[in-house]
């Protein structure tokens, strides 16, 4: 009989390392959400005005991008606006748009730009942590990656 040693309890650290891990990891799901996005331009504008500007979209399946994001499961309705439909998926946009927009900027080659934008991704994974514990308290630390754009 197995039984579970504190090692292998279901910490809150310990589930935000297995999103990590997840997320970093090729699989067919998120190749192929890849693949959609890839082939549905528009919709991956849609995410990216969701994800790192913020943008309100009205939930209606009549939109065409809406009901494809929905189709996909990538969009749900959260109280009658557009939100991507989890945590993880959230997580996994942001780092493909993130590393898509390294890999085409021109200005990414540069050491300065470089190291701004490692800076940013480092920060918007240190709001993401603080968003993630619930025991933590909404501090100044999540305002700091919005602080720094907006400085910009």
């Amino acid at each position: 009989m197995y039984t579970a040693g504190m090692h292998d309890s279901w910490t809150h650290a310990r589930i935000l390392e297995a999103v990590r891990k997840l997320v970093r990891e090729s699989n067919s799901l998120f190749e192929d959400m890849a693949k959609k996005v890839k082939d549905y331009p528009d919709l991956g504008t849609m995410l990216r005005d969701i994800l790192f500007c913020g943008k309100g979209i009205p939930f209606n399946l009549g939109t065409e991008l809406v009901s494809i994001g929905a189709m996909f499961c990538f969009l749900k309705d959260d109280d009658g606006q557009v939100a991507i439909s989890n945590r993880i998926f959230e997580i996994w946009f942001y780092n493909l748009f993130i590393a898509q927009d390294a890999i085409d900027s021109k200005t990414y080659k540069s050491r300065e730009c470089r190291k701004f934008i490692l800076r940013i991704i480092h920060w918007l994974k240190q709001w993401c942590d603080i968003l993630d514990n619930s025991e933590a308290p909404r501090n100044s630390k999540a305002a700091e990656p919005m602080n720094l754009l907006a400085s910009l």
